[in-house]
């Protein structure tokens, strides 16, 4: 369903017009705003947008139970040590996420998977486990665990070189699939939009209104905002926070986000926000300098080429780069409440 923002009169004339549509996909629900000339052209193409953004969702999900997911058979295949012809996509894909490995310094790691699954977070709904872990089986993983490196990409042929390594894509799907959207809509003619995949999102064109623009900052600890940052052209924001999907077991506060190297939820940060110009690299680097923690995370911006971070602490202080400080609006609240640091990166 679409709608056209504006009055009947203005939808008549020449000018591109804005056009909504809201999905379930990936997990989450998608806003796309595009400016068409058109509401047949705007139904044309975010229907189109919709059915590529499905077919991704099942492609790249590693918990489908779709035996047409390539995703799942990858995994398949890397179970059973035999060789797979990747699509483009996929393979440009994983291209991107052993690129992003390398330069994260290992805290962006898709073959985290297993350890997902042993802390309950398997899908998209929270953990059904009633024990965690055991020690003796996180020393295990870090002893003998799996990297994404450990994958061998020649072209589309992939094979695996560790017993068990299997991949999760989703802390670089959506911001992949965000970049693909905005591919796709330059193909079709489309000069202004903004698409928004749950905690991510991505805008395209110079004179978009402020309030497609500007995105609010959510506080970790509370249904409030922090405060907010006008994205400009081009611009992809991502948020990863243990808020997002947690649980308490045992007496335990768990959620998605682990450390790689460790195999545990992170317990150092609460959220982390970074702004940059591609989805896929936004969404990934949000996700690694999330598990980098106090010691890391400023090397692994660095080393991730990304400038603009906001990062909470375990105890709600603020750290933020001061490339994004200076973009940034933070609530009274906000300031008079929490700790504020400014970070040179």
């Amino acid at each position: 369903m679409f709608l056209c923002i504006g009055s009947l009169l203005a939808c008549t004339k020449q000018a591109p017009q804005r056009y909504d549509s809201q999905f379930i996909t990936m997990g989450t629900q998608a806003t796309l705003s595009i400016w068409a000339d058109s509401p047949i052209q705007a139904t044309q193409i975010s229907s189109k947008i919709e059915q590529q953004l499905q077919q991704q969702s099942i492609n790249w999900y590693a918990w489908s139970d779709q035996p047409t997911s390539e995703l799942r058979q990858l995994n398949t295949a890397l179970q059973a040590n035999k060789s797979f012809k990747a699509s483009d996509e996929l393979a440009n894909l994983l291209s991107m996420a052993l690129l992003l490995h390398k330069t994260s310094q290992g805290f962006f790691d898709p073959a985290i998977m297993p350890m997902t699954a042993a802390w309950g977070f398997a899908d998209h709904q929270k953990p059904a486990i009633t024990d965690l872990p055991d020690q003796q089986s996180l020393e295990q993983w870090r002893q003998h665990r799996p990297r994404i490196s450990d994958l061998e990409l020649r072209g589309h042929d992939v094979r695996g070189k560790h017993p068990d390594l299997q991949l999760d894509l989703g802390a670089i799907a959506k911001g992949y699939a965000l970049d693909f959207v905005i591919k796709q809509l330059h193909a079709e003619g489309i000069s202004q939009a903004s698409i928004n995949l749950g905690g991510q999102a991505l805008i395209m064109g110079a004179s978009l209104p402020s309030a497609v623009t500007q995105v609010n900052v959510q506080d970790p600890r509370s249904h409030n905002f922090i405060g907010s940052i006008a994205l400009k052209d081009g611009e992809s924001i991502s948020t990863s926070g243990d808020y997002q999907r947690n649980n308490t077991v045992k007496g335990r506060t768990i959620h998605h986000l682990l450390d790689p190297h460790t195999g545990e939820p992170v317990n150092h940060t609460q959220a982390v926000t970074v702004i940059t110009n591609s989805g896929a690299l936004a969404d990934a680097a949000s996700t690694a300098i999330m598990a980098a923690g106090p010691e890391h995370w400023q090397a692994v911006a660095r080393s991730m080429g990304i400038q603009n971070v906001l990062r909470i602490d375990s105890i709600g202080n603020i750290q933020v780069s001061t490339s994004l400080h200076s973009r940034l609006r933070l609530t009274p609240e906000t300031s008079s409440r929490h700790s504020i640091q400014l970070v040179a990166l």
